[in-house]
């Protein structure tokens, strides 16, 4: 089968072919239709043995069920966790961890569940009772920092997200806006963590609104 792998050059991931996974008796083969890229994957990458595959989060189809019949059956929609593996054509995902889709969420999607999702709800967890709470939250342009922003939003938390490119982020939060619409609020700001000056303007802006935080949830440092 085909995957990315990782590789000694810059970006340090490159496609290749690589042995088909055995799955063991609770776990499905599962047929790699998307997967997301996290932070902790891609930091990884540079010190990894060459040829290694990596990858966490995945969805698909269900080529074989697993052998101990635990688990959702051939031809289901699934997403799931593995500790190594999604960045490939085949995955071998226990069942534990492994779940039956619903027709109305896309595979696309549901490949950000299994970490930017779980982290999500973990944060709602820790944070308690978040109606009418005020939250900062860094990185909101992506991945985790979204689905953080849009579970806090549709929680009724007002919601302010810092990011480096406001452009981009006003794009990528639509959906976030669409839950804060339904009792929560979400704003932006300008923060680009890699400069003082910006961080600087940045806090000094917060300070001045007056406004405290409840929460501060750092997702980008």
């Amino acid at each position: 089968m085909r995957a990315l792998v990782s590789c000694t050059t810059s970006p340090h991931a490159e496609l290749a072919d690589v042995p088909d996974p055995h799955p063991d008796r609770n776990q499905a083969l599962v047929e790699v239709k998307a997967f997301s890229l996290n932070r902790g994957e891609t930091k990884r990458l540079a010190s990894m043995e060459p040829g290694s595959v990596t990858g966490w989060d995945v969805a698909g189809i269900v080529r074989e069920a697993a052998a101990d019949g635990s688990g959702p059956p051939q031809g289901a929609r699934v997403v799931g966790l593995v500790r190594l593996g999604a960045w490939a054509e085949l995955a071998a995902v226990s069942t534990d961890v492994l779940a039956e889709l619903p027709d109305e969420v896309s595979l696309e999607r549901a490949a950000t569940l299994p970490v930017a999702g779980l982290t999500a709800l973990r944060a709602l967890e820790v944070g308690g009772f978040v109606l009418g709470k005020r939250v900062l939250v860094t990185g909101v342009s992506a991945g985790l920092g979204i689905e953080t922003a849009r579970a806090l939003a549709a929680h009724g938390a007002q919601v302010v997200g810092a990011v480096r490119d406001l452009a981009k982020a006003e794009r990528a939060t639509n959906e976030v806006r669409a839950q804060a619409a339904n009792g929560g609020g979400f704003e932006l700001v300008e923060l680009d963590l890699a400069s003082l000056r910006s961080v600087r303007a940045c806090a000094d802006a917060l300070v001045a609104a007056g406004r405290p935080f409840d929460v501060v949830i750092a997702n980008a440092v």
